[in-house]
């Protein structure tokens, strides 16, 4: 069986919130929204188109370019803070506009500027949403939303 670390760093809200305040722009606010509140893998915030959002569920379908590990779509649901990003979002594009893969590299800029100490990846981010879930719903219900073909 492999070793798995679970000594990972949980991102509080009163973290996160700190995050937000120093993204240079709405893009990267948008994109660590969806991992952190949405619990989004990276690749999934980076594409996922802003008409996919319905009565407050994000829907998260298989792509051409991506998809997600289940191979299933998946309906979420968006929090009241993630619930302004349509506003800011065109009907017929991605979320995360001018964000891609690449340009992620700030990353560490905007810790340092948020004064966090601590490094926290976007799995961090993902899994704290995760962990967030779990103490409020069934396990099945976090696992669908999360995407996880099987729970360990």
């Amino acid at each position: 069986m492999p070793h798995v670390d679970k000594n990972w760093p949980y991102v509080d809200g009163a973290t996160f919130k700190r995050i937000l305040k120093a993204c240079p722009n709405d893009d990267r606010q948008t994109f660590l929204g969806l991992c952190r509140l949405t619990a989004l893998r990276r690749n999934e915030a980076l594409t996922v188109a802003a008409d996919k959002i319905h009565n407050s569920k994000l829907q998260v379908i298989a792509e051409d370019q991506w998809r997600p590990k289940d191979r299933q779509p998946r309906w979420i649901p968006i929090c009241q803070d993630l619930q302004k990003i349509p506003k800011r979002s065109p009907k017929n594009g991605k979320l995360v506009r001018q964000l891609t893969k690449w340009k992620l590299y700030k990353y560490k800029t905007i810790l340092e500027k948020a004064k966090i100490k601590q490094y926290h990846t976007f799995r961090d981010l993902r899994k704290s949403c995760i962990r967030d879930w779990a103490m409020w719903f069934p396990a099945h219900v976090v696992r669908q939303w999360s995407g996880h073909s099987t729970w360990m």
